[in-house]
């Protein structure tokens, strides 16, 4: 055997190695809810429309969305801060998660893309995975995320498919449907998703707060179960000056409800938090490359 041959051999057992190890993280990422942030009762959660809110209707809410997303979608040219996100996968709440983004927003000229989305995270918490980083650019690698773990596992670079298995163990979205804008454009598209007004109770509350940034609070409370929509009620918080969101949760059903007993404590569906953003802070290719100084991804690289 010659030297390029067993060149060869330790660069594919090394693979291999990477690839169990990514395998056996993300696996028991999922299967320990424990592992959080801080594990609260859901049930505790649940709050009743603040105080000084109003009746609404879903066609103000909608209204308030859509201007909402052209508002960002003609001014926001990126934007950073920390998300905290929560979300239920496969009926089992899994970890809470805060990050650091960076997010440059696709913008488009006549249908053409001027400016690619990208995206940079780096996992601050739970500390089993920070140090964790992230990048995804649709103009680069092939539309494959780059991630590296952090600590004694971080031995190479992993290239995966946004939307498959490894990439997606976790989490509910795929990082290709991450950010400001992309949450504004899902919030829309479940409110036109054949809802009646009659189907729903909407409420409007000012002065509610996210962090330091004053909000406009949207509740929208389903009166029955939705054939398509699997939430009992979503709150969504609207930064007052701005015109972005700075949160979204929703609530399921109780478990009994296909009876008819509406009554037990709702589950936490999903949720994001996102805090400190500073919007249109001249973000660079240095900040979407794995070769930044600052970022900690190693020299090697595997497709996984």
């Amino acid at each position: 055997m010659n030297r390029n041959q067993i060149l060869l051999l330790i660069v594919i057992g090394q693979g291999l190695v990477i690839a169990l190890l990514f395998a056996i993280r993300f696996k028991r990422e999922s299967a320990d809810p424990e592992d959080s942030i801080a594990v609260v009762e859901v049930a505790e959660q649940m709050q009743q429309a603040p105080s000084n809110a109003r009746e609404s209707t879903l066609a103000e809410a909608l209204t308030i969305a859509r201007a909402g997303l052209a508002e960002m979608r003609a001014n926001m040219t990126d934007y950073r801060g920390r998300v905290v996100k929560r979300e239920r996968i496969k009926g089992q709440l899994a970890n809470e998660y805060e990050m650091e983004i960076k997010v440059q927003c696709r913008r488009l000229v006549e249908e053409e893309v001027v400016a690619p989305m990208r995206v940079y995270l780096k996992f601050l918490q739970p500390q089993s995975v920070a140090g964790r980083e992230v990048i995804w650019a649709e103009d680069q690698n092939d539309g494959r995320l780059i991630a590296h773990e952090p600590g004694l596992l971080n031995v190479a670079q992993a290239s995966l498919d946004p939307r498959g298995e490894r990439a997606m163990e976790g989490n509910l979205y795929p990082i290709t449907e991450i950010g400001l804008v992309n949450l504004v454009v899902q919030l829309i598209a479940r409110g036109e998703n054949d809802l009646e007004e009659s189907q729903v109770r909407v409420t409007l509350a000012e002065g509610q707060t996210i962090g330091d940034r004053e909000c406009q609070q949207i509740r929208i409370e389903l009166i029955q179960p939705h054939d398509e929509l699997n939430f009992q009620y979503a709150e969504i918080f609207i930064d007052s000056e701005r015109q972005i969101p700075l949160r979204y949760a929703a609530y399921g059903w109780p478990e009994d409800a296909a009876t008819g007993d509406h009554d037990g404590p709702p589950e936490l569906l999903e949720e994001y938090t996102y805090y400190d953003i500073q919007t249109n802070v001249g973000l660079t290719d240095a900040d979407f490359d794995p070769n930044n100084e600052a970022y900690d991804f190693p020299a090697f690289r595997i497709n996984l």
